[in-house]
């Protein structure tokens, strides 16, 4: 072994840059500005065509990658059960001649998610190697099986495979299981990949059924995490690669051949088999998109972006022109997995958000539901409706929330596995929208609060229609998309109920939306200093409920007063969001920017990312001494931190030659950062770890094409 170095690096973050043609790599510096390369990943002319199918709406751009603008816009309602037919609405409504230019197709979309959510998928056989009883414990999918064999965190074998109990296992979790697809993890296989290597060629001896392995995935220590990510990987796959064929064929339809890329979590591009390899890293896929495009139509480099939708609003600090990205995994739903996207926090709050009263408070979100003004341009008999509620006398009981009715969307298969009453629901609603008043009336059910509508509406047959911020803006003037009056029936009616006249009604609820958007300000504010979001949320608590109350509201408390002032410009961007950026803004004491074309900021960030290729290395003290080394299928050990490094940068870089050369690039922008960890104790910092990333961007030529 060598000789420790005389003096070790600085710990902190590095990054190089390189170009590299045909396999020769040229070093550009710790900076890729003022290299004549800032630009060389992105097409320099013809059209990009972005697609961001969101939880509410689904936006298509045409960009000009000339002129860098956006040619024309579109937008169209998602159908969530079928992506592609809302896509192809939102395509139809592009000029169809302009077409024939396009360069660049890319899509983001929420679909991975919300099949996660929604517990959609095949069914997976979860095999485990290495798991210990409490591991087990903690790991709720089932069907599973565990076998022993496994490697410490070092990557030194503890124990060897048993290839017969393996056998036994694969054949229990097909045949007894009657599972569809294969998800391997091995405890150790983040720094040795052997056994699940092995398991993997032991399924394929057995059957052809699909099989994912953690460590393609991950080589993140947590190996709860490396299992979860794995298991909904499997689960998912067929539903992507169901999408992206759908989607290809609209694209076809329409005289569209270019190929379709897929933005990931990060906001990088992959191409459509790698998509539908690893679908798992299509999640939050869209937030990114957004982060990008806002960037890139303000055209500043530094912002914290507010992307309001028709469901949430996501909120995502930017630095040095991209979106800063999380150390840690994104949590979807229950899971939280493995895989990397960018740092960003989403609340229950858009333009389709239900404004509603708690105990005499003005609550927003986070249900999403239909606005009135919306509804009634659907169903002109809405409008009776919320109009009969506000007249009635039971209209101060809490349950009668103003404005408030339901409408049948769709209709199940079968009717067998619902109650009586919820037959009865349905069966009334087939005649038309109803209230609650005439649910009750209809079921013959005087207990209103107990008329069941929870799983209808969860299930998606039933839709509740009822005030939100989209009829605000309605009625204020700010947004005339669907009916005006019915919008400001809604606001007199939430005015009525609330004993105030309807301008400050109005006002009211503009507060209430935009102190629920300074908390989700704030909350990402305090936790970007590279602290974990819990700890984030905690020191939040740390300032006082009476301090933050005062400084989110804008109140008063007492004699004292308090105020927040941001170091960073807000980005407003979605639909809704420039009717309340500049109220935000002041009251976070910062300025803001709402860029043209900021509502469909999602789409136009689809096309102006990057198609690219990622490898990871990680560094770890040893405990009699030294440093490890570990990446893809490697391990070495050093005696020093410097030595160490400098090996990473070296092997990282040819792991990029290899990678991006097989992924069939051959002109590209490689970028190598190092970013130490460490703890912060008592005595002061102490080290924890390195981690090595390369990232090959493609460069695009003067064709217009990626360099292949």
């Amino acid at each position: 072994m060598e000789k420790p170095p005389a003096q070790e690096l600085e710990t902190g973050i590095c990054r190089r840059f390189y170009v590299v043609r045909d396999g020769k790599a040229g070093h550009l510096g710790d900076r890729i500005e003022g290299t004549g390369y800032e630009g060389a990943t992105e097409l320099r002319h013809g059209l990009g065509l972005g697609m961001d199918a969101g939880g509410t709406y689904t936006d298509a751009v045409l960009y000009d990658f000339k002129d860098r603008s956006v040619l024309a816009s579109a937008k169209a309602i998602t159908t969530h059960r079928y992506p592609a037919k809302g896509i192809g609405s939102a395509l139809d409504a592009l000029p169809s001649a302009l077409f024939a230019g396009i360069r660049r197709v890319s899509l983001a979309t929420t679909f991975a998610t919300n099949a996660i959510v929604e517990g959609k998928g095949r069914k997976v056989g979860l095999l485990l190697a290495g798991y210990d009883s409490y591991d087990l414990a903690r790991i709720t999918h089932r069907p599973l099986r565990a076998v022993k064999g496994n490697h410490d965190i070092m990557g030194s074998l503890l124990e060897d495979l048993d290839e017969a109990e393996v056998e036994a296992a694969v054949l229990g979790l097909i045949e007894g299981e009657g599972v569809e697809a294969l998800a391997v993890t091995g405890a150790g296989a983040c720094r040795n990949p052997e056994h699940e290597d092995r398991i993997k060629a032991i399924i394929r001896r057995t059957t052809d059924l699909p099989v994912v392995t953690g460590h393609e995935l991950s080589s993140e220590l947590d190996r709860i995490l490396r299992a979860t990510t794995t298991i909904l990987n499997a689960r998912i796959g067929p539903l992507i690669m169901e999408l992206c064929t759908a989607v290809e064929k609209e694209l076809l339809r329409r005289g569209i051949a270019t190929p379709l890329t897929i933005v990931r979590a990060d906001g990088s591009l992959m191409n459509l088999a790698e998509a539908c390899e690893k679908p798992i890293e299509m999640i939050l896929s869209g937030p990114a998109a957004s982060a990008q495009g806002a960037l890139r139509l303000a055209g500043v480099d530094d912002a914290l972006v507010v992307d309001m939708g028709g469901t949430t609003s996501d909120v995502a600090i930017t630095s040095r022109g991209r979106p800063v990205l999380s150390g840690r995994g994104a949590v979807i739903g229950k899971h939280r997995t493995a895989v990397r996207t960018l740092k960003s926090s989403s609340i229950g709050l858009g333009g389709d958000s239900e404004i509603h009263i708690e105990h005499g408070k003005i609550q927003v979100g986070p249900r999403r539901i239909l606005p009135i003004c919306h509804a009634v341009s659907l169903d002109g008999r809405v409008r009776g409706l919320h109009a009969e509620i506000a007249s009635s006398p039971l209209a101060e009981i809490a349950m009668m929330h103003p404005a408030q009715v339901f409408i049948l969307v769709s209709e199940p298969s079968s009717e067998a596995w619902l109650e009586p009453r919820e037959k009865a629901v349905l069966l009334a609603l087939r005649s038309g929208p109803q209230n609650i008043l005439g649910l009750s009336r209809a079921l013959a059910y005087p207990f209103l609060s107990c008329i069941p509508m929870k799983r209808l509406e969860e299930f998606g047959y039933v839709m509740r229609c009822g005030l939100t911020p989209t009829d605000l803006l309605h009625a204020e003037g700010g947004f005339r998309l669907w009916d005006l009056r019915s919008a400001e029936e809604a606001l007199a009616s939430f005015a009525a109920r609330l004993g105030v006249g309807v301008d400050i009604c109005g006002k009211m609820l503009r507060d209430a939306i935009t102190e629920k958007l300074a908390t989700a300000v704030v909350y990402e504010a305090i936790a970007d200093s590279g602290r974990p979001r819990k700890e984030g949320e905690l020191a939040i608590t740390g300032f006082g409920e009476r301090f933050w109350e005062g400084a989110a509201s804008g109140k008063r408390d007492g004699s004292l007063s308090y105020s927040i002032k941001l170091g960073l410009p807000l980005l407003g961007v979605g639909a809704p969001m420039a009717a309340f950026l500049p109220d935000l803004a002041r009251r976070l004491g910062t300025t803001s920017i709402s860029p043209k074309h900021a509502e469909t900021a999602g789409a136009v960030g689809t096309v102006i990312s990057a198609v690219t290729e990622e490898v990871e290395f990680l560094i770890r003290p040893k405990t009699g001494g030294g440093y490890a080394l570990f990446g893809p299928d490697l391990k070495k050990d050093f005696l020093g931190l410097d030595s160490a490094k400098k090996a990473a940068l070296d092997l990282a870089l040819a792991q990029m030659l290899r990678k991006a050369a097989a992924g069939d690039m051959s002109h590209y922008i490689a970028e190598i950062s190092l970013e130490d960890e460490s703890l912060e104790l008592a005595e002061g910092q102490h080290y924890m770890e390195t981690r090595i990333r390369g990232l090959a961007r493609a460069i695009v030529e003067e064709d217009g094409s990626p360099s292949a």
